[in-house]
């Protein structure tokens, strides 16, 4: 059980990084474009 949720809380945490990473790529590009 434990470590089904060390698991769990693994996977929340790299698609936060990736969600923040997504973000600041957006906002870069959005920033060149105007």
């Amino acid at each position: 059980m434990a470590f089904l949720l060390d698991d769990t809380t693994l996977k929340v945490e790299n698609y936060i990084i990736v969600i923040e990473f997504y973000k600041l790529e957006f906002l870069e590009i959005t920033i060149k474009l105007f």
